[in-house]
């Protein structure tokens, strides 16, 4: 049976019946994460020339309440050159330190939290400022 696992499953789901994630639903819901880090993400000194132009892409796991459920993890990069490379782990340590210090996240939409692709577990893009 589709969707059964070997354990129970005791969430609450609020989630309407037909309430899907499209894909500019994921975009708002990115940029109402961005806006919100963005601060947590100024602060983080930029490591050396050319790490502006790194890609993170983390995953994100949130609780309900908009905290971090765990800590992100790095799922890829773009960007990264020859010129650039030395300061990716310097850049995956500040997109994580940037996400750590700025949570909770308020404001995304309580009905795409656990639908398929919800913002429970959301893949995100980071780039430092600048």
């Amino acid at each position: 049976m589709k969707g059964v696992g070997a354990t129970p499953n005791s969430s609450k789901s609020t989630t309407p019946q037909g309430a899907t994630m499209s894909a500019a639903a994921a975009m708002n819901i990115g940029q109402k994460i961005k806006q919100q880090i963005q601060p947590c993400a100024d602060r983080q000194v930029n490591p050396g020339p050319g790490a502006e132009r790194i890609r993170v892409t983390m995953r994100l796991r949130i609780n309900r309440d908009g905290t971090l459920a765990a800590r992100p993890t790095i799922e890829g990069h773009d960007g990264v050159d020859g010129d650039n490379a030395r300061y990716q782990r310097q850049v995956d340590d500040r997109a994580i330190a940037s996400f750590m210090g700025c949570q909770p996240l308020r404001g995304l939409p309580p009905e795409l939290y656990d639908v398929p692709n919800g913002w429970n577990n959301f893949l995100y893009r980071y780039k430092l400022p600048g």
